[in-house]
């Protein structure tokens, strides 16, 4: 094979292999649905601000005492989601699974259902993952829809089942970016199959559709797909519908350097190296260091080769060697400061992890070690080391704020009981026992009272001030007309006493009923009012207790934290460093295989050099072509 068809080769089988990713930006969303209690609308929103660490713990808090009855489900599931981001699958399927009771409504079954088959397919389990999608009884809310067919697509690709991968797609509606992915998945595979001319017309579908978004995702999408194209018409010596395709690949996008390169390929192999000449050398004059810029060198000594420029062709060459020896140079500082510990630094330059008191860069500040360490962080297996280092500095950082809370909750505390102390006599005073118990004697002397009165139908018991001061002068009069008796004729005024004291009497007995009947209820209101008083006395007393018991079970709570708090941050700066560590390992590993790429491109490069110089000086020797 020659150098040239190795890399359109190499060109192709780069973009037709690389892998789209199961979930887009935002897959973890919860469920749609109402929010119908307090403690899981907080957490939900700590989600959607992108602090999960604090969404778990307000969800376990609030499962803890009791807080989540009507939604609980929902809480289960969000919690599951969460737990999955942070890498617990055996936590998030326990969840999940726990869910699939008898009496569990059927949405929420279908929604633990699908988060159940997107933890087996990544999990490698896909049977597994298609025998919990074939559970599902009606439709997920419209996201989910979406995913759900988009994940059976992946299912059935896997399968080798195109047609019935189709009919799944066309159920996800076009405005959705899982319509975009599903199409670029199935371009991809037909291509990879051999129906090119398949495969290109799902490709172009999809870049047709995202070419005037403003979305990045589905720039990059679209971006991807032409690319995929081109390079498949590439593949296939179609060097005009590769280069329709690949021209239409944004210039500014971080593909645009290798669809630059191959469409150069394709206008080389048209009989127009002069363009693919100015093409190439468009990419190495924009100064940057990525695989297409180094392959860019070797191409630009590679096409004069082919055209017969010999001399040219041997300066190319020298020009990438020295360039490609500049690279090597570069990489081993970058690896020398891997080693050194800097990565991390770097790492917070790029906004690619931030921690306390730091928000993530929105853009890198240029660095010598950028472009390499981009080349390296771009594996699916660094981005998961990554986001274990960041869920571990979230920890990390969570249990300094608890460690800097404590002292604070300690002082709360002491007010609180200070502030107790201080009202306790008050409310020991207010439920005294002695009282009561008092008030309620006086009670049952007074009900004794209005039981001898009805008893004895005393009216005069039931006189009312004015009348008990006539009584009581009628009753002084009738001493003093005693008295006088003998000594005076007092007929006319025993008369006017007899008449008085016996009106008096009759209009008492009279009114006695409605007296005697207001007493009675008089004696009910009172009984009323001494029960609440019983009943208010023994919340109050309660109250006191339970705010004791608060005071008390805060203060165990609070007492020895300090010492935990440090056990665990310990514990959590040393998973840091070994964390650390391994993303170093990782780094340094992919830095050393670009190195030998590089190195053997320096080699090829150092090589062609030489030949091409025998090559010349054979021809300058007599009979030789001159």
């Amino acid at each position: 094979m020659t150098p040239t068809r190795a890399l359109i080769r190499s060109l192709s089988l780069a973009a037709l292999l690389a892998g789209v990713p199961l979930w887009a930006a935002g897959d973890t969303q919860p469920q749609e649905g109402q929010i119908r209690e307090l403690a899981y609308g907080n957490a939900l929103y700590h989600y959607f601000q992108d602090r999960p660490l604090t969404a778990i713990t307000r969800l376990l808090a609030a499962r803890d005492r009791g807080r989540l009855e009507r939604q609980k489900g929902d809480a289960d599931l969000l919690l599951g989601n969460l737990y999955y981001g942070y890498g617990l699958i055996p936590d998030a399927v326990a969840l999940f699974n726990a869910l699939l009771d008898d009496d569990s409504p059927q949405s929420l079954r279908n929604r633990v259902w699908f988060n159940l088959a997107r933890v087996e397919y990544d999990q490698g389990n896909y049977h597994q993952a298609a025998d919990l999608l074939q559970r599902l009884d009606g439709e997920l809310p419209a996201v989910r829809e979406a995913q759900k067919n988009y994940l059976l697509t992946r299912l059935l690709l896997r399968a080798d089942r195109i047609e019935d991968a189709t009919h799944a797609l066309k159920r996800i509606p076009t405005d959705s970016i899982w319509r975009d992915y599903a199409e670029y998945n199935l371009g991809i595979t037909q291509i990879a199959q051999g129906r090119a001319d398949n495969g290109r017309s799902w490709l172009l579908s999809v870049a047709e559709r995202n070419g005037a978004t403003e979305q990045a995702e589905r720039q990059a999408l679209g971006d991807a797909a032409r690319l995929a194209a081109g390079l498949s018409a590439l593949r296939n010596s179609l060097w005009g519908q590769a280069i329709d395709d690949l021209r239409l690949v944004r210039i500014d996008g971080p593909l645009s350097n290798t669809a630059l390169l191959a469409s150069a390929w394709a206008w080389h192999h048209q009989g127009n190296p002069l363009q693919a000449t100015g093409m190439m050398q468009a990419i190495i004059d924009k100064g940057q260091k990525d695989p297409a810029t180094r392959e860019a060198h070797i191409a630009l000594g590679q096409v004069q080769e082919q055209s017969g420029n010999l001399k040219l062709s041997a300066w190319y060459y020298d020009r990438a060697a020295q360039y490609l020896q500049q690279s090597l140079d570069d990489i081993d500082r970058v690896i020398t400061g891997v080693e050194e510990g800097n990565l991390i630094q770097t790492l917070l330059d790029q906004g690619q992890i931030h921690t306390r008191g730091r928000d993530a860069l929105k853009q890198a500040p240029p660095s010598e070690a950028s472009p390499y360490l981009i080349e390296a962080m771009a594996s699916d297996e660094f981005q998961r080391q990554v986001r274990n280092l960041q869920q571990l500095i979230d920890i990390r950082d969570r249990l300094l704020d608890w460690q800097q809370t404590i002292p604070t909750f300690e002082l709360m505390l002491d007010e609180r009981q200070r502030a107790f102390d201080a009202r306790k006599p008050r409310v020991e005073q207010s439920t005294d026992l002695q009282r009561l118990e008092a008030l309620h004697q006086q009670r049952q002397d007074f009900a004794d009272e209005v039981e001898r009165i009805g008893r004895e139908q005393d009216a005069r018991a039931l006189a009312n001030e004015d009348e008990t001061d006539f009584l009581e002068q009628l009753d002084e009069i009738r001493e003093l007309i005693e008295q006088l008796r003998g000594s005076q004729d007092l007929g006319e005024a025993e008369e006017k006493y007899r008449l008085m004291h016996g009106l008096l009497l009759w209009d008492l007995e009279t009114d006695f009923p409605r007296r005697y009947w207001a007493l009675q209820r008089e004696l009910e209101l009172l009984d009323r009012a001494l029960n609440e008083a019983d009943q208010a006395a023994e919340s109050l007393r309660g109250a006191s207790a339970r705010h004791q018991l608060d005071l008390n079970d805060l203060s165990e709570r609070i007492d020895g934290q300090d010492a935990v708090i440090a056990a665990r941050l310990a514990d959590t700066q040393r998973l840091i460093d070994a964390q650390q560590q391994a993303i170093n390992e990782l780094i340094i590993e992919a830095l050393r295989q670009l190195r030998r790429h590089t190195q053997q491109l320096r080699l090829s490069a150092r090589y062609s050099v030489a030949r091409l110089y025998d090559k010349l000086t054979e021809d300058q020797k007599p009979g030789g072509v001159k």
